[in-house]
């Protein structure tokens, strides 16, 4: 699916990833998530600035919130292990329907 040759042309170099850790990838997409739900990344701005203000900065609990989650591959089911870790209710979908996630 990738023009291997037009790649060539332009230096860019294409490498095929073989296995990949989905703890990794939904630990991230939980980082992102946490770091929306806190606003860590409005308060690192703000303390570079030397703005030590609260204001603006008062976050959410996961806990108790339903999570939305579309797609319960291994990167899916990684995901919704580690929310369900920090006691949020789990909406999940996928066109293929699985016992294990259902449990």
């Amino acid at each position: 699916q990738v023009d291997l040759s037009a790649a060539e042309k332009l230096g860019i170099r294409i490498v095929r990833v073989p296995a990949y850790s989905p703890e990794a990838v939904a630990e991230h997409a939980i980082a992102l998530l946490l770091t929306c739900v806190r606003k860590t990344h409005k308060a690192y701005n703000r303390v570079r600035e030397n703005n030590f203000s609260l204001e603006g900065l008062t976050g959410f609990n996961i806990h108790g919130k339903k999570i939305g989650v579309i797609g319960t591959g291994a990167i899916g089911k990684a995901f919704c292990r580690i929310a369900k870790g920090f006691g949020a209710e789990i909406l999940a979908y996928d066109l293929y329907e699985s016992e294990e996630m259902k449990a």
